[in-house]
């Protein structure tokens, strides 16, 4: 870090008087600009989710929003950065003017919803128009904030150089502090600050830092005094220079930046296999990232200035992107395990005390070597663009534009044409390819006469070939892979993750679908029963006829397949992925073929935003069986907002049945699951479907059910096949799932917090496997009615009671010990 100064003023070597030089300062000040920004990312990106859909598409719309705005900021403000006399004072302007637009668009996100209301006949028979549409919508909102959080590069790197002798250290550290407060930011907003306050009231504090932020820069600046600009007088050095190695550093950095938001999203891709796709997953992965970025651009502050041959220390950078591209997975699945062991060891944890350090620790290996290569580069093609302070803002403000606008068509590209058709080892190869035909350019345009830094660089892009050489196609998919305990039936690459069908078992086998190494579902028996219940149990519980039934995530159709037995069903199936529904095939044989029913409509979307979108459909029956409530984006499938929106689309009569999980999160969770739903649907009951699973079922209105209406529908033969495929033949039978009433779920609730879209606690909880349910369900089962009041409840016959007791036992026996 350079010394702070504290004369009136400071001479640089041209001669010039500049002002008073507080560099330490207001590199800490980037610090908290980083933290803020990326802040401001993470809890916009959450509630954009919310207001759009859990979908790529909504999710590329807003990040391209997002990082345009960036973009656009950093290339006006490089325009006139250079011009101003107090570019540090137009810098904390921009910072408070960022934490002023963040307060006023930050709520106004939650409404982006209802402007797409009137168009939403068109949009629906559209899909690209409706995600043309939402980018705009985006992008439209976000232009301020985002367009104002780029053009604080340029300024801020304008307003602190003093010295043409130090434009290339200082322009490291400041791209190190800020991607290192960007760190901060993501950990920060990610680990602690979203769970525990909300998303608004963190919007809120990151705002509060901003205008800090600004309010410090002006009264750091304005003793300070005003920089030298430019004028005809001093003529900028190496003019000629500069111009002929932008045309080949900024394409060559756009390209460059394309390729580091590929490697963010496929490594992404790589490491949530096995653990999940969690909200912690995401920061961390997030986060090493930065960290690499702000590493390197750290180790290159002392020698980017000196550095003869600047195209060969830019080519090495990309080389070794390259090599350390192709040999993360073997690091990842060869070396690591040793070293995470060992560290593990030394530390005194066990991997199964504390599994998900030692998964952080996996990913830094595997991350970090080529996060650090990229962090080295910019700062390296910035000197390389750069001799004078003068054009720094302008030169800065290009690059860090372009670089954006490259990472923008990465992540792009990426997710909806490289994974989808090449898949994960192909994408790699591909990435690995392009970041050695950048050495291989800049190589080059190296000095011909400085044979060691060219001797240098091509070592990475030799060892490079050599890796691609000997690294068997395999291993990438072994990775993906690595966690499936059976033969492996299909295996599918899109933009929503990587897709497996598996068969398992010895005797009786059973097939399951994963998602990116996440079990989904499955024909085992126990997911056979719960999924047929949630299917039949809301038709069953409605006291009219169903007609209009919409289902909220397909996985193996085994809910979906369930509800088509019922005569006179319209039934729409509203699936994320749709290869999920191609793959719907492989389970033909128990979802009654559901993808090939002629009254069945099957949406790919967003479960949430389908109904946002379509305000005039009324629903008899919706049902809900989405990915552990802990997997990223399912809360917005378990708050309060969803089942009060749920509620708006129903019937007078309408009925709705949500998945609750008792192994997947802690008790109290559980609870808070529970009650989240019962207060918006008062009238609930609780089922017990399985040892570990159970369902919530709401009615709009408080009826028993008149005599005789569950016997009629189990006269229907359909109904009563795939009733009895999980050993329900009789009403009693049936009414032996009863667990919990309204009044019992008053008394098992009372006291628990309640989720909603702003507080999406379960998101930020980390993944453990609640093996110690037991002591909640023994709650639960005393506080289960007696089967009088059940039979009454369900229009069963009082002489019924005995056979509801044997039933139950039956259950209580087969279930309560496992």
């Amino acid at each position: 870090m350079t010394t702070v100064t504290h004369n009136p003023s400071v001479e640089d070597r041209s001669g010039e008087v500049t002002h008073q030089d507080h560099f330490a300062v207001f590199a800490s000040l980037f610090v908290l600009s980083g933290i803020s920004g990326l802040v401001y990312q993470v809890v916009w990106a959450r509630k954009l989710q919310i207001a759009f859909g859990v979908n790529l598409y909504a999710i590329a719309a807003v990040l391209a929003a997002y990082f345009l705005g960036m973009a656009l900021g950093s290339w006006l403000g490089g325009k006139v950065s250079d011009r101003s006399r107090r570019p540090l004072i137009i810098y904390a302007l921009l910072e408070i003017g960022i934490g002023v637009t963040a307060l006023v668009v930050t709520p106004l996100i939650d409404q982006l919803d209802i402007v797409l209301q009137p168009f939403n006949e068109m949009l629906n028979s559209n899909f690209y128009l409706l995600q043309g549409a939402r980018f705009i919508l985006t992008l439209g909102v976000l232009i301020v904030p985002t367009t104002l959080l780029g053009a604080t590069v340029p300024f801020m790197n304008r307003g602190v150089m003093a010295s043409d002798s130090h434009i290339g250290k200082r322009m490291a550290t400041l791209y190190a502090a800020n991607t290192l407060g960007a760190v901060a930011g993501v950990l920060v907003s990610g680990f602690y600050l979203i769970e525990r306050i909300g998303l608004m009231h963190t919007a809120q504090l990151a705002a509060a830092l901003s205008v800090a932020v600004g309010l410090l820069a002006i009264r750091v600046n304005w003793r300070a005094g005003p920089v030298n600009v430019r004028s005809a007088a001093v003529p900028e050095t190496g003019s000629v220079e500069t111009r002929q190695a932008s045309r080949i550093v900024l394409p060559v950095m756009g390209l460059s930046g394309a390729l580091g938001l590929s490697l963010e999203v496929l490594w992404t891709r790589l490491l949530i296999q096995g653990i999940g796709s969690t909200a912690y997953v995401f920061s961390i992965v997030l986060a090493l990232f930065l960290a690499g970025i702000a590493i390197g651009s750290y180790i290159v502050r002392s020698r980017v200035d000196h550095w003869k041959d600047l195209y060969s220390a830019l080519a090495l950078t990309q080389g070794l992107a390259a090599l350390f591209t192709l040999a993360g997975v073997p690091i990842l699945n060869r070396v690591m395990p040793a070293i995470v062991s060992s560290v593990m060891d030394a530390l005194g944890y066990s991997v199964e005390q504390a599994f998900f350090q030692t998964w952080a620790l996996w990913a830094a290996g595997a991350l970090l070597p080529a996060t650090i290569a990229l962090g080295a580069s910019l700062p390296i093609a910035a000197r390389l663009i750069t001799s004078s302070r003068h054009a720094v803002g302008k030169n800065m403000g290009r690059l860090y534009a372009i670089n954006t606008y490259g990472g923008v068509v990465g992540s792009l590209c990426t997710g909806f044409v490289l994974l989808p058709m090449a898949g994960v080892y192909g994408s790699i190869t591909l990435i690995s390819a392009l970041y050695l035909l950048v050495a291989a350019v800049l190589v080059y345009q190296s000095d011909a006469g400085l044979m060691r830094g060219r001797r240098l660089a091509i070592i990475p892009i030799a060892l490079s070939l050599l890796v691609w050489f000997f690294l068997p196609p395999g291993l990438v998919r072994d990775r993906v892979t690595n966690y499936t305990t059976g033969d492996i039936l299909a295996y599918e690459e899109d933009y929503y993750g990587s897709i497996l069908v598996t068969e398992e078992g010895d005797g009786d086998k059973f097939k399951r679908l994963l998602v990116n190494g996440t079990s989904y579902s499955g024909t085992g028996d126990y997911a056979v029963r719960y999924m047929r219940l949630q299917g039949h149990l809301p038709v069953f519980m409605s006291q009219k006829a169903v007609k209009n039934v919409l289902v909220i995530c397909l996985g193996v159709g085994l809910t979906a397949g369930a509800i088509t037995t019922h005569p006179d069903t319209a039934l729409t199936v509203v699936e994320l992925s749709r290869t999920i529904v191609d793959l719907s095939v492989f389970f033909a044989d128990v979802n009654e073929e559901v993808h090939l029913n002629p009254d069945v409509t099957l949406v790919t979307d967003d479960g949430r935003n389908y109904l946002v979108r379509n305000p005039g459909q009324r629903f008899d029956v919706i049902t809900l069986e989405p990915p552990p409530p802990v997997l990223a984006g399912m809360a917005n499938l378990y708050s309060l907002d969803f089942y009060e929106l749920a509620k708006s689309r129903m019937t007078d009569e309408g009925v709705i049945v949500q998945w609750i999980p008792l192994h997947t999160q802690s008790n109290t969770d559980t609870r808070m699951l529970i009650a989240t739903f019962f207060k918006a649907f008062p009238n609930s009951s609780l089922w017990w479907t399985e040892s570990g699973e159970a369902l919530i079922l709401g009615k709009m209105r408080d009826t028993p059910l008149v005599p005789g209406h569950i016997q009629n529908l189990l006269s229907n033969k359909k109904v009563a096949r795939s009733l009895g495929d999980i050993d329900i033949f009789t009403p009693a039978q049936l009414a032996a799932h009863f667990l919990v009433d309204q009044n019992g779920l008053e008394r098992l609730v009372s006291g628990s917090a309640v989720m909603t879209d702003d507080l999406p606690v379960i998101e930020y909880r980390v993944p453990v496997f609640n093996d110690d349910y037991t002591p909640l369900l023994k709650e639960m089962i005393q506080l289960r009615p007696d089967s009088h009041s059940i039979a009454k409840l369900l229009g069963i016959s009082p002489s019924e009671a005995d056979a509801i007791d044997e039933a139950w036992l039956n259950l209580k026996n087969s279930w309560y010990e496992k």
